[in-house]
Parts: C-alpha cells; structure tokens; sequence
C-alpha cells in the first residue's frame, strides 16, 4: 500500500491512497505514543527502585547508627561500673588500713600509757577510762 502511495502519480484525490496514509500516519503515532509510554514506564521503574534502594540504604544506615549507639552506651555503663566497683575496692582497702593503724595505734597507747614515753607524749589515760578507737585523735 505505501508503495503505491510513494511510487504513483496521484493529485491526492484516490480515498484508497489517503486512507492508506492516514493509517500509515496513525500507525506510526501509535507506535510513538506506545514507546514513548513504554519509556516512561521503564523510567518509572527505575525511579521507584532507585527510591526503594535508597530508602533501604537509608533505614540499614540508621540501623547501624542506633546499633553503634548502643554498643557506645554498653560500654560508658560497663567502665562506669567498673570505675565505681575500683573506688569501692580501694575504699574498702583503705578502711581495712586505717582500721589496722588505729589498732596497732590503739594498742600502743595502751601499752604507752603512765609510762614516760607516753607522759611525754601527752597520753595521760586514767585507769578506770576505758580506751575505744574513737578517744583518738584522727588524721
């Protein structure tokens, strides 16, 4: 049909030939809009994975962050507890020393008391005063 469109000399009157020509031209309209359609579809697509894509790297990023965060928080908690039981410990250790000192000192003081060395010292205890760990001056 298109070669008897092209290759006849017609003056454009012959309704066969026009009707094959505006077929020829709805044909090609079509053909057109359907891969223009098809493109922007295609497009679409593409568009919709690039925003799932990104959407996911997104929410896997955020995840990470709070996972780290966590981790972050775990571990100030653990050498905040660490930190707090070491004070405790050397607290205690230093209480157990004192409380040695004041006994050896206690014990002294006992001994020393109404001799001269403990006169000199300034550790006139009365007999009937019972001694206690607090009747000592502490440092």
């Amino acid at each position: 049909m298109f070669k008897l469109a092209r290759h006849h000399s017609y003056n454009g009157s012959h309704p066969a030939l026009e009707i094959t020509a505006t077929v020829l031209c709805n044909v090609s309209v079509t053909l057109q809009t359907k891969t223009a359609e098809k493109k922007k579809r295609k497009r679409k697509e593409k568009e919709k994975k690039r925003k799932k894509k990104r959407k996911e790297k997104k929410r896997k990023e955020k995840k990470r962050k709070e996972k780290k965060r966590k981790e972050k928080k775990r571990k100030e908690k653990k050498r905040k507890e660490k930190k707090r039981k070491e004070k405790k410990r050397k607290e205690k250790k230093r209480k157990e020393k004192r409380g040695k000192d004041l006994e050896i000192k206690f014990s002294l003081m006992w001994g020393l008391k109404n001799t001269t060395a403990g006169n000199l010292m300034g550790m006139k205890i009365d007999h009937e005063m019972p001694l206690t760990l607090d009747s000592f001056p502490q440092r």
